[in-house]
């Protein structure tokens, strides 16, 4: 009978550490998601900045110079 009882403790530990490992990695997941997702509004912020900045030194170049 102990032995039984032994057995299934270890099958619930086991379950438990499984369970609190899926969470962790699910939480992982979560916080790699947030910042790919700031990132990539970042970067979309910078393209943005840049295009404006190569349009607006064209344009400036141009008025200067005709």
């Amino acid at each position: 009978m102990s032995r039984m009882m032994y057995t299934f403790k270890n099958m619930f530990l086991d379950l438990l550490l499984l369970i609190l490992d899926v969470l962790k990695n699910m939480f992982l997941d979560l916080v790699s998601m947030a910042r790919g997702f700031i990132y990539g509004f970042v970067m979309v912020a910078l393209f943005i900045a840049i295009c404006t900045a190569i349009l607006y030194g064209v344009l400036v170049m141009k008025n200067s110079i005709f």
